[in-house]
C-alpha cells in the first residue's frame, strides 16, 4: 500500500510540473539593414571591396552583393580612384596596388543607406622569414616531418601574424606530359605562441593559424611544426605515378593589421559560442572597421591591408 501510495505521490507530482511551466513572448525589433563591407587587401594587389547588407537572422533572404554603390579609394587622405564593380567576381576592384609608406582609407556611398568610411591605415611592414629546417623520422611505417621556421619579430609595435603551409607535388600524367598537384598541409604544434588564447587552427580553406608576438616581442622567434608525409594518390589525376609525393612546400608568414587580426579573431569567437543554448554564453560582438568616432555603427565589416613572405622549401 505504501509503495502504490509513492507511485500516486510522483505522477501527481509529475502532472502539478506541466502546470508550472512558464512561456515568455518576446518581441523582438524590426531589422534595421545596413551595408556591410568586406576589404581584405595585400600588398603589391590590387584593392578589392564587397559590398552587401545585414540580413534579419530569422529571415530566408538570400544573401546578395550590391552593384550600384560607390566605392572610393584615398591614398594619404586624397582620393585616387573610384573602383569598378566587376559582375563575375562580385566585387569592386581598383586599378590601384597597395603599397608601403603610404596610408589608405575607402568610403562606400549607396542609395540606400548612410555613407561608410574606413580609418586610413598603412601596410604593416613585411616580416621576412629568416631560415627553415626541415627533418623526417620514421617510426613503425609512420613518416612525420618536421619544420623549423625562424624570423626576426618587431620590436616596435605589437605584431599580428598568420601561417599557412601548401605543398607541392610534380608528376608526369599517362601522356608524359609534367603536372603538379598543389594541397594545403594540415600540421601540428606544441608551441604556446600559436596554441594560447581562442585562435586555435583555422582549417575552413586547409590549415592555417593567427597568433601574436606576446610570448617573444622583439625576439628571433622558432615555430616548430609537424605534419605527416604521405602520399597524394588520390589527390592525383588518374595515370600519375604512383610514386608521387611531396617535393616542395610554400610557407607563408603573413603580417596582419590590428583590423584583420581582431575582426576574424572575433569573429570565429563568436561562431565558436553562436552553437550553445540560448543565454548559455556571453554574446561576442565581431569587430567592425566601420564604427563611427562616438561608438555609433551605420555598416559593419571589414577594411585591412596586409603583407606576406613566402619560402619554398625543396623536399629531397
Amino acid at each position: 500500500m505504501r509503495y502504490l501510495t509513492s507511485i500516486i505521490s510522483l505522477v501527481l507530482l509529475l502532472s502539478s510540473c506541466e502546470d508550472m511551466q512558464t512561456v515568455i513572448d518576446l518581441e523582438l525589433p524590426p531589422h534595421q539593414s545596413k551595408l556591410v563591407v568586406n576589404s581584405s587587401n595585400k600588398v603589391d594587389d590590387k584593392f578589392t571591396v564587397y559590398v552587401s547588407h545585414s540580413l534579419d537572422p530569422l529571415s530566408n533572404e538570400d544573401f546578395e552583393f550590391h552593384s550600384d554603390a560607390t566605392v572610393l579609394l584615398f591614398e594619404n587622405q586624397i582620393a585616387i580612384d573610384t573602383l569598378t564593380f566587376i559582375d563575375s567576381s562580385k566585387f569592386y576592384k581598383s586599378n590601384v596596388r597597395a603599397e608601403f609608406e603610404k596610408s589608405y582609407s575607402i568610403s562606400v556611398n549607396h542609395p540606400d543607406y548612410p555613407l561608410l568610411n574606413s580609418k586610413s591605415l598603412n601596410a604593416p611592414t613585411v616580416t621576412e622569414i629568416e631560415t627553415v629546417n626541415h627533418t623526417t623520422t620514421s617510426t613503425s611505417g609512420n613518416v612525420t616531418s618536421f619544420i623549423e621556421i625562424d624570423f626576426d619579430d618587431n620590436i616596435s609595435e605589437e605584431n599580428f601574424y598568420l601561417l599557412k603551409l601548401v605543398s607541392y607535388t610534380h608528376y608526369l600524367n599517362e601522356n608524359d606530359d609534367p603536372q603538379v598537384v598543389s594541397t594545403p598541409i594540415y600540421f601540428e604544434s606544441s608551441d604556446p605562441s600559436l596554441t594560447n588564447g581562442s585562435n586555435g587552427f583555422d582549417e575552413e580553406y586547409g590549415r592555417k593559424v593567427m597568433f601574436n608576438d606576446q610570448l617573444f616581442n622583439g625576439q628571433t622567434k622558432r615555430i616548430e611544426l609537424s605534419y605527416e608525409n604521405y602520399y597524394f594518390e588520390e589527390d592525383l589525376e588518374f595515370g600519375a605515378e604512383a610514386e608521387s609525393k611531396i617535393d616542395s612546400i610554400e610557407i607563408n608568414l603573413s603580417t596582419l593589421d590590428y583590423d584583420y587580426y581582431t575582426y576574424h579573431t572575433s569573429r570565429r569567437l563568436q561562431n565558436n559560442t553562436s552553437g550553445g543554448a540560448i543565454f548559455g554564453s556571453e554574446p561576442v560582438n565581431v569587430y567592425n572597421s566601420f564604427t563611427n568616432d562616438d561608438g555609433s555603427e551605420d555598416g559593419y565589416g571589414l577594411f585591412s591591408i596586409i603583407s606576406k613572405d613566402t619560402f619554398m622549401l625543396r623536399i629531397d
